[in-house]
């Protein structure tokens, strides 16, 4: 790190698959340096509990009963920042499902795919303004595992949408932003919610894993 700004040789890729706190099981974290050597995955296999997604948003894990995603303490009116126009709106909650189009330029509010975001201020009102917690992937261009985790963090969106919004964040592209967050390694998963850090994983996860583990904590941040 040079003053805030990251510098590519500066940042590690995680070489592993990441384990989930509180799980039955924790993968071990290696790290790999860019200049020294290759990033490469080692995969470990993914938490024996199983879990079935359904098209409204809920989940049945095994031995379960079915349950909405997100209950806690959210608000019947939510603010939801537009992913297009950035103007905020207010949304009850039982529209979010419904195909909520923003106010401002009537596009989709949440269209099933990570927003991009790279401009400090444009990162702040998402962060900060919107009542659904925020799933930042902190990656960048020249790291194999953060390519490893693109597909399955873009179908994450299609699950996770409308309860969280799924962001992705160029290290590269906005230094500043992975140095207020001390992004030491990548890829980082950081879900934070009005501007504050919820959890922290680093590494590779399978689409299961990801999906149990923003739900489990969004779950116990909304609570």
């Amino acid at each position: 790190m040079n003053g805030m700004f990251f510098r590519a040789s500066a940042l590690t890729a995680v070489n592993s698959i990441a384990g989930t706190r509180g799980g039955a099981r924790v993968g071990t974290l290696g790290t790999s340096s860019i200049r020294q050597q290759p990033c490469e995955l080692t995969v470990i296999n993914a938490s024996a509990e199983t879990e079935r997604h359904y098209a409204d948003g809920t989940r049945q894990s095994t031995g379960r009963s079915r349950q909405p995603m997100l209950r806690g303490n959210m608000p019947e009116t939510l603010h939801v920042v537009c992913p297009h126009c950035d103007a905020v709106n207010r949304v009850p909650r039982e529209r979010l499902r419904a195909g909520a189009k923003c106010g401002a330029c009537h596009r989709p509010l949440f269209e099933g795919r990570p927003l991009p975001l790279t401009d400090p201020n444009r990162f702040a009102k998402h962060a900060e303004k919107n009542d659904i917690p925020l799933l930042i992937d902190f990656w960048a261009a020249w790291c194999g595992p953060c390519r490893t985790m693109a597909p399955i963090f873009e179908q994450a969106a299609s699950r996770l949408e409308p309860d969280l919004r799924l962001v992705k964040l160029d290290s590269d592209a906005a230094p500043e932003l992975a140095a207020r967050y001390s992004i030491r390694s990548i890829p980082t998963l950081l879900l934070v919610r009005h501007g504050r850090e919820i959890a922290r994983t680093a590494g590779v996860m399978s689409l299961p894993q990801l999906i149990g583990w923003a739900r489990d904590h969004a779950e116990r941040a909304m609570a």
